[in-house]
């Protein structure tokens, strides 16, 4: 699970959890897998910066054929890198490995939606990186659609076009995003939660995150734990 977002795991699976992403893991499932951690400054700074910067790119890839033979390989030569690294320093060697890696990853197929016109997805990455600064400010598509210069109509075309959804569902997402990482990764009361969120009173807060989510906020904080990822 990546952000609450359940994916099937089997042999060839990739996943791609980014800094914040709360994520879990059935233990039950005696799952193994070759784990590759780096701080934002270990990369390369041009090296794939789409793929490690876009909090909504894709988290899961099934692998087969060629893809999953060379993923294979590359982490193969992070692990033996790695190894030598212990022994003596290897800091470049390992620098170029994990940045030949993450540009492997950001040739691998994004999800099967048809590509929004280009005008379209540009205001949609606008809209998205402005949502990350506002979301707990307001909720109005309006207002968000004034302050990039464009009507809430475009603004909701490009969003059904981009993201498959209308921009108000867009913002309400990523406010409920947020909502979750909160009720599981702090010990804030709900209501406090809420106010960080921009609700004024507790009860309108309980009703947007049932209607979002399908469960009321202690409902949600009682089910099973999961872990944030750090900086990595």
């Amino acid at each position: 699970m990546i952000d609450f977002d359940g994916h099937e795991c089997r042999p060839g699976t990739l996943l791609w959890i980014r800094p914040g992403q709360v994520h879990r893991y059935a233990p039950e499932a005696g799952m193994q897998a070759r784990l590759v951690l780096f701080t934002p400054d270990f990369p390369s700074p041009s090296a794939a910066r789409g793929l490690v910067d876009d909090p909504h790119g894709p988290a899961h890839w099934q692998l087969s054929g060629p893809d999953r033979a060379e993923l294979a390989l590359h982490t193969d030569l992070i692990a033996a890198a790695h190894a030598v690294h212990e022994r003596q320093s290897a800091t470049e060697l390992l620098r170029h490995l994990l940045t030949a890696l993450l540009l492997r990853i950001a040739l691998l197929p994004g999800p099967e939606r048809g590509p929004a016109p280009a005008g379209a997805a540009e205001l949609l990455a606008r809209f998205r990186a402005a949502l990350e600064e506002t979301y707990a400010d307001h909720r109005s598509v309006a207002a968000h659609a004034a302050a990039l210069n464009t009507t809430p109509k475009t603004l909701t075309r490009a969003c059904r076009q981009g993201a498959g959804m209308s921009a108000k569902a867009v913002i309400d997402a990523r406010v409920a995003l947020e909502a979750k990482r909160l009720l599981v990764h702090t010990d804030l009361s709900a209501a406090a939660i809420g106010r960080r969120l921009g609700f004024t009173e507790a009860a309108n807060f309980g009703k947007f995150f049932t209607r979002a989510t399908g469960q009321s906020p202690g409902d949600f904080r009682r089910g099973p734990s999961v872990t944030a990822a750090g900086p990595e």
